[in-house]
């Protein structure tokens, strides 16, 4: 991992791959927040937990703390919206770690 974070060909290209993913979903990873989309629009959230279980892990993992807050906000919006409080899982299993993740020398 700390051999990934000193190159900045790969983490730039890593930071775009959650930045596509996030606006596929319509959210604005940089601003933190929702973009308005027209009715119709494929930019939605598909109740993939999964996936962004794995983008969350791997935001900590990278220590991308700006990335991770704005990820997590997304994952309170979805939880509380089109989750209607139900929580995050796959196949049976609890994913809710992902909106409690931190990194502790921020």
């Amino acid at each position: 991992i700390t051999e990934l974070q000193r190159d900045p060909l790969w983490l730039g290209r890593y930071l775009e791959s959650i930045r596509l993913v996030a606006m596929s979903w319509g959210w604005d990873v940089e601003a933190a927040r929702r973009v308005e989309v027209p009715l119709g629009d494929p930019r939605k959230w598909e109740m993939w937990d999964v996936r962004l279980s794995k983008i969350i892990r791997s935001l900590w993992l990278f220590r991308q703390h700006r990335f991770l807050q704005s990820m997590q906000a997304f994952a309170r919006e979805v939880q509380a919206n089109e989750k209607e409080g139900r929580g995050f899982s796959y196949k049976g299993n609890c994913l809710d770690e992902l909106l409690h993740m931190r990194l502790v020398d921020q």
